[in-house]
């Protein structure tokens, strides 16, 4: 599948989650649509970065992507204080950040082969852009979504973003291929309801309880959770990488999240 057919089939799925959730549910929804602040929540979380990730990992290694993409929380750090108030570079946060980002280059340093290729640079450029393009989309999410709930958040992101991505398929990628193979449609329906569906809220419930910079700290738990599922599912034997680096991760989310006794209690948190 093309980049723009895969992102777009992905988002129809996960359209169907959040329709079957609606009607199940039932979240009210405000007079004001924040029509703008979907438009730019679906752009910055969904469309950039899934474009920019699906071309790049033609190019790159899945270790060498994964590691890139960990760069979430690095841009988050540096751009969040310029937007968010409730948001500091303190240096609890940069030593966390510092140390669960080496972790991952530790879990990733025996499977991130290069695949050189005429486009491997670019790769690694198209890369970095997802990532700083969801570090935007975080913050986006925290300054602008203030008073709307979670779910309806999810739901107008995801929206936004299938309206632009289908008509775009069809125009970059006409005539557009369907895939035939049953695997490529079970790996299309797992991300769509469960990377973008159920992703998406609990993304906005983090979002809104503890704030960009600790939200984007999931991006360090992949590559960890990329060896375990390796260990389970295809008898990888753990090496060092496996207890040093998670090692690593573990504690630097503990130091991200652990806070100083002079710190605002409110910091991050919703305070009355």
């Amino acid at each position: 599948m093309s980049p723009f057919t895969l992102v777009a089939l992905r988002l129809v799925f996960a359209s169907f989650g959040f329709l079957l959730f609606y009607w199940i549910k039932k979240p009210h929804i405000p007079k004001h649509l924040f029509l703008s602040l979907f438009l730019g929540l679906g752009l910055l979380n969904v469309v950039i970065p899934f474009l920019l990730i699906s071309w790049s990992e033609q190019h790159i290694s899945s270790g060498l992507a994964s590691i890139l993409n960990s760069t979430q929380p690095l841009f988050t750090i540096l751009l969040a204080p310029l937007f968010v108030s409730e948001e500091r570079i303190t240096l609890p946060r940069v030593l966390g950040l510092i140390l669960g980002f080496s972790g991952v280059i530790v879990l990733m340093s025996n499977r991130s082969a290069g695949q050189e290729s005429g486009q491997y640079l670019f790769a690694n450029f198209t890369m970095l852009l997802a990532a700083l393009s969801y570090a935007g989309g975080a913050i986006y999410a925290k300054r602008k979504s203030k008073g709307l709930s979670t779910d309806i958040q999810a739901i107008g992101q995801n929206l936004a973003a299938t309206l632009v991505i289908i008509p775009a398929a069809l125009i970059v990628e006409s005539p557009i291929q369907i895939p035939t193979l049953p695997l490529s449609w079970i790996a299309v329906v797992w991300m769509g309801l469960f990377s973008s569906f159920v992703a998406s809220l609990l993304y906005f419930s983090l979002i809104n309880s503890v704030g960009p910079t600790r939200t984007v700290l999931v991006t360090y738990l992949v590559a960890l959770v990329g060896v375990l599922l390796g260990i389970i599912f295809l008898n990888e034997q753990p090496g060092w990488h496996l207890y040093v680096g998670g090692g690593l991760v573990i504690g630097g989310i503990i130091i991200v999240n652990s806070r100083n006794k002079k710190e605002d209690p409110c910091l991050d948190l919703p305070c009355p």
